[in-house]
């Protein structure tokens, strides 16, 4: 099972939105990874927060959007 923890760079990822959470899907190409504590968990020890592009809006400007433990589905195959 991949997890928040197994992302890499450049990784395609679905993930709930962070402000509608459970009502909608985005796809994200990651750009950058950090480890906040603020966001370590038991199964997430480093707090792995990424940081990606959002493939699904239409939108010209790019949109930078959060993905953590709490709104991770999984990673694209």
């Amino acid at each position: 099972m991949k997890t928040i923890t197994n992302v890499k760079v450049g990784d395609h990822v679905i993930c709930f939105d962070e402000y509608l959470h459970d009502y909608e899907e985005h796809e994200l190409i990651i750009h950058y990874i950090e480890s906040d504590p603020e966001y370590a968990t038991n199964t997430n020890p480093l707090g792995i927060v990424c940081f990606g592009e959002d493939l699904t809006t239409d939108d010209e400007e790019m949109m930078l959007s959060r993905v953590d433990e709490g709104n991770f589905i999984c990673i694209k195959n």
